[in-house]
């Protein structure tokens, strides 16, 4: 047992090393980098009382989830930030690919997708388990570009 412990610190100071931490380089002022590119948005909202929201194609970083920004120029590999943020798109990945082959099996059997929102939720995602959104956001059915876009507030 103990020697087994002793091999395990052995390959743990081989595989991270064991010499001084070296200096992080300054992060530069300034505005961070957006963790995801998004894309060209639309105003949506015909009533002035209605808040104003955008609508972006529904796509992976849309829940904010796995969103690890290693903080500058070197790119440290964290053992526990790197997996977890790695899972998270994964799962969004996933979900999405879901959507598109609910989709495509409702285009094939209709010839067409829905109409509208209602009719796109009830019979193409039949229930299906959508990623949990950030506070006032939700998914919409743009039927003009028949796709599942995230409406989020302006």
């Amino acid at each position: 047992m103990r020697n087994s412990l002793i091999l395990f610190v052995l390959v743990l100071l081989l595989v991270f090393g064991c010499d001084a931490a070296k200096p992080r380089k300054p992060q530069q002022e300034g505005p961070a980098p957006p963790a995801i590119e998004e894309p060209q948005s639309e105003p949506v909202g015909e009533n002035a009382s209605e808040p104003e929201t955008v609508q972006v194609e529904a796509a992976v970083g849309m829940t904010g989830k796995g969103q690890y920004n290693h903080g500058g120029g070197e790119k440290p590999m964290d053992p526990i930030l790197v997996p977890a943020s790695q899972f998270w798109q994964i799962q969004e990945r996933l979900a999405i690919q879901q959507i598109q082959h609910a989709e495509n099996l409702y285009k094939a059997q209709h010839e067409k997708l829905p109409a509208t929102h209602e009719e796109y939720m009830r019979d193409v995602l039949q229930g299906m388990p959508l990623p949990k959104l950030p506070d006032g956001h939700k998914f919409v059915y743009d039927p003009e570009k028949q796709q599942l876009m995230v409406e989020k507030p302006k």
